[in-house]
Parts: structure tokens; C-alpha cells; sequence
């Protein structure tokens, strides 16, 4: 079965991740977003919305993406998905304590899928989750959008000024698609994800939403 076929390759990451964590986070977002702007370009000529002039698949921006995303994405992401434990911590031991248990019938499903033990979600963890989404999207999330923006208008060789004014424009018009976008995924990433696969996921949904659908949004608005 699928399931079986993926165990050993989830764990063969899991040990790359523990012996080599900075490389193997580095060579794995490098990999996700050169791999979603490949197919962002093939989605941008299907639907007819390739930049003027361009002939042919653009290697360079593939290159540069998976630039962005070995040397940039992949540290940035390990990083703060190690500290994002410790704010949580720290607010959580400033919260009220909650002992009681409540049932969530909606997660019965994400429970099976992942063979979660027990009948009922502890109101302790839905808390934890609440606070770790809130602190991601608050002070990761929207300010990692600003800055690939700006990189990435200047890895194109833009000026600063001129990148700068460009992620301005850019963010203020997809701010709230950010939001919608992660939201959902993040509180399934910090509820039913194993921790150790935590930066993975949010790396592989990075990938997805600024190589593959912010390209693709910024083309059919500007071609």
C-alpha cells in the first residue's frame, strides 16, 4: 500500500533532518519552491498568461526561486519553527488553565487519518494550536511575504526603491489571500502534523503559494 511504501522515506528524513537539519531544511525548500515555479510556468502557458515576450521555459526563474527557497525559505523556516515552541510556552504559562476535556467532532476524520489515540481533543491542545497560529501568521507568515517580495524583486535586479515599491503593491493586494490561504492549513500543520515534520509542511505550502499562486495571480493581473 501507499502508506507502507511512504514509512521508510519519511524516515529516512526524519534521520537526515536530525544529523543534518540546516542542509536537509536548505535542499528540501530549494527543491519545493523550484519545483512550484516549474509548474507555475507550465500553468502560466497553458492559460495564456506568460510575460511579454518570453520564449520558452524560463530557467533562470526557476533557478532563482530555488535560490530563494535553499538560501532564504529553508533556514528561515527552520529557525523560527524552533523558537515558535518557546513563545508558545511562555503564553501559555500566561494563560488561565484549562482542565477540562471537550469533544471536536469535526477533527474525528484528521484523528482517523492520522490515528490519533483517544475520543476527545484536550481543550489544552486546541488552546496551544490557537496560540501558535496566531504568533505565525502575526509575526511570521505576513512579514515573510514582505520579504520575498523584496527579495525576490531584487534577486529579478530591481533596485531597492523600486522592489520595495513593488512589495508594497503586491502585499496590500494579497494580504487577505495569504490569510485565507493559511490559516486552515497551518491550524491542520500544528494540530495533526508530527513536530518534526512541522517546518517541512510549511515549507511545502510555501512553495505552493509564492512560487505557484502568487505567480500566477501577478501574471493574470499584469498580462
Amino acid at each position: 500500500p501507499p502508506a507502507i511504501a511512504m514509512a521508510p522515506a519519511s524516515l529516512h528524513y526524519a534521520r537526515a533532518l536530525a544529523r543534518f537539519p540546516s542542509v536537509t531544511h536548505a535542499l528540501t525548500a530549494g527543491a519545493l519552491y523550484g519545483s512550484g515555479d516549474f509548474v507555475s510556468q507550465m500553468l502560466e502557458k497553458s492559460c495564456g498568461v506568460e510575460s511579454t515576450g518570453k520564449q520558452g521555459y524560463n530557467v533562470h526563474r526557476t533557478l532563482r526561486m530555488a535560490s530563494f527557497g535553499a538560501c532564504f525559505a529553508g533556514p528561515i523556516v527552520r529557525v523560527w519553527y524552533g523558537v515558535l515552541p518557546t513563545i508558545v510556552s511562555h503564553t501559555r504559562a500566561a494563560l488561565p488553565l484549562v482542565e477540562s476535556y471537550r469533544p471536536v467532532g469535526f477533527l474525528s476524520v484528521f484523528k482517523r487519518m492520522y490515528r490519533l489515540k483517544g475520543s476527545f481533543v484536550h481543550t489544552e491542545k486546541l488552546r496551544e494550536v490557537a496560540v501558535m497560529l496566531v504568533a505565525d501568521i502575526s509575526l511570521f507568515q505576513l512579514p515573510f511575504l514582505s520579504f520575498y517580495f523584496s527579495v525576490i524583486g531584487l534577486m529579478e535586479g530591481l533596485s531597492l526603491p523600486v522592489s520595495w515599491d513593488r512589495c508594497r503593491k503586491d502585499f496590500g493586494e494579497v494580504w487577505k489571500f495569504t490569510l485565507a490561504f493559511w490559516i486552515p492549513l497551518q491550524m491542520m500543520n500544528f494540530l495533526v502534523v508530527p513536530s518534526r515534520f512541522t517546518a517541512f509542511t510549511a515549507n511545502a505550502c510555501n512553495g505552493v503559494f509564492t512560487a505557484t499562486l502568487l505567480s500566477l495571480y501577478r501574471h493574470y493581473r499584469d498580462y
